[in-house]
């Protein structure tokens, strides 16, 4: 009953976030009876849709075009007839053709931070627009999400479409260059939703978000890998292995991803980006679109806007304050200030000298506390404690904790708030029959607000702060993208707002910053 329960706890929230419905996963029982049940639902979900006929009629009828007047009808020309059509919905095609279908390779899925994730997102759509395919398979395509729920691995995988707004990247895609994604292939050489019987044994052990991934199925030549990964009862580590080969002789749907170290989704965005300036591009310039396109869920969309609303309305700068310890042990993070009572300082000396505060409602604050605070007994935490502890106490102070309202800045004028992990675990607490989404969707949040600021403050050799600017550009607010930095000023990002994309950083030797006390915040005030 208990793993009934789960399930159902699963499905539901797929339902709610993401517009599946109970066709889409397969009801795993324990004596192996849901392959059947599986094939039966999807007859029937096909017999239900309409619009999928509609579709591959209309494609037949190009098709005919074609030939009629002695032409081959390419994938992409496949692709632009299809995304003009007037179908939102990821349901409402069904691919059966081989080789139109491009899968994500899990293990590894997305590695990395959120942003450094979306990074290689960028490189796998790419791949996908260079070698023709029309599609993206949904159910391939996991995220990484940090659960401190679970001790052994903090980090887990997460489907998509648990956290993203699915629908709005195909309407996008519609009247731009985007794969769609699909839910689902008709006829594949390579994907099952069945389970190993390792799994199948011990399914009421596992976490709901482990069991939500595995529903989503595997590529059948690696699924005892795939799904003993996502369970983490192997030592599996993807950045040593490379499956790649094993899955090679996939057509539907086909196959790419994976990668020892960085991966090649990783080096992949960064051979695109060789030149390393603001003007080089991706194929069809999938990452301006990808930026665009990828947004929380309506229901995630909905929380982060109230959270706002509460607070000051539309009017209010965001700052990215990328100070949690694992950057300050990183080598991006080695020209980073790492003193949030310094960038803090900077913020109200920039308001104060701009005379923006009159336009500003308050300050938002894009920053893992759990990041801040992670493993306070291990190496990284001990060798920054000095930063860690002074920066815990300032964003407590400004923002209030424990029910103590905060300081705030500039005298206390304007308010300093924070949305993700504080409003997700106030959503928890009354919602405690919701799944545990992990940091993940904590930082798809603050990315949304970010980008929705008046005013936009980040920091150089941060791939999320570089994104926020690139989105918030060709949103038309480049002009209000600023950048903190160590020599206590804040300063505008040149090129119009445009950063330079996001590249592997160069190890230098820090030199020691000695940053202000927490009394020196104060007395800007």
């Amino acid at each position: 009953m208990k793993a009934v329960r789960n399930r159902q706890k699963v499905l539901s929230a797929q339902d709610r976030v993401g517009g599946t419905n109970a066709y889409d996963e397969v009801q795993h029982t324990n004596n192996h009876e849901d392959t059947s049940k599986h094939r039966r639902s999807l007859s029937t979900r096909s017999s239900l849709r309409s619009l999928s006929f509609l579709m591959l009629s209309c494609l037949g009828f190009c098709a005919t075009l074609t030939t009629l007047f002695g032409q081959t009808t390419s994938n992409s020309m496949r692709r632009t007839l299809i995304m003009r059509l007037p179908f939102s919905n990821s349901d409402a095609i069904i691919p059966s053709k081989p080789n139109t279908t491009l899968a994500l390779l899990n293990p590894p899925g997305f590695l990395g931070g959120y942003r450094n994730q979306v990074i290689r997102l960028m490189g796998w759509v790419s791949y996908a627009v260079e070698h023709d395919y029309s599609y993206l398979y949904l159910p391939s395509i996991l995220w990484r999400t940090q659960m401190q729920q679970l001790p052994d691995d903090p980090w887990h995988s997460i489907p998509m479409d648990l956290i993203f707004d699915v629908d709005y990247w195909n309407e996008f895609s519609f009247a731009q260059a985007l794969p769609m994604l699909v839910r689902e292939i008709r006829g594949s050489d390579c994907w099952t939703t069945e389970l190993e019987p390792s799994i199948a044994s011990k399914w009421e052990s596992l976490h709901p978000l482990q069991h939500a991934s595995m529903l989503k199925g595997s590529l059948r030549s690696i699924m005892n890998t795939t799904q003993n990964a996502i369970a983490n009862s192997s030592l599996f580590n993807p950045r040593r292995v490379d499956l790649l080969s094993q899955v090679q002789h996939c057509q539907h749907p086909v196959v790419y991803g994976g990668g020892k170290g960085a991966g090649r989704l990783w080096n992949d965005y960064l051979a695109y980006r060789s030149n390393k300036t603001a003007n080089s591009r991706l194929p069809n310039d999938v990452d301006q679109y990808i930026l665009r396109a990828l947004r929380p869920a309506e229901r995630w969309r909905k929380l982060a806007d109230e959270c706002v609303a509460a607070q000051h309305g539309d009017e209010y700068l965001a700052l990215h304050a990328r100070v949690e310890v694992e950057m300050m042990a990183h080598t991006c993070g080695s020209e980073m200030n790492w003193n949030l009572t310094s960038i803090f300082e900077q913020v109200s000396d920039f308001l104060s000298k701009k005379g923006s505060d009159e336009d500003i409602g308050g300050v938002f604050v894009a920053v893992s506390r759990d990041g801040m605070q992670a493993n306070v007994t291990g190496g990284p935490w001990q060798k920054y404690r000095t930063y860690a502890e002074e920066n815990v106490n300032i964003l407590n102070r400004l923002v209030g904790s424990s029910g103590r309202q905060g300081e705030g800045l500039l005298g206390g004028k304007l308010t300093v708030f924070e949305c993700g992990k504080q409003m997700m675990d106030q959503f928890y607490a009354e919602h405690p029959d919701e799944l545990y989404y992990g940091s993940l969707l904590e930082q798809a949040i603050n990315f949304y607000i970010a980008t929705a600021a008046k005013v936009f403050i980040g920091v150089n050799h941060s791939s999320y702060s570089t994104d926020v600017w690139t989105t918030r550009y060709y949103q038309g607010r480049g002009s209000a993208n600023f950048q903190y930095t160590r020599n206590g000023r804040i300063e505008p990002v040149e090129n119009g707002g445009l950063p330079t994309p996001h590249g592997n950083c160069v190890k230098k030797k820090r030199k020691q910053q000695a940053g202000p006390t927490l009394s020196r915040v104060k007395k800007t005030q």
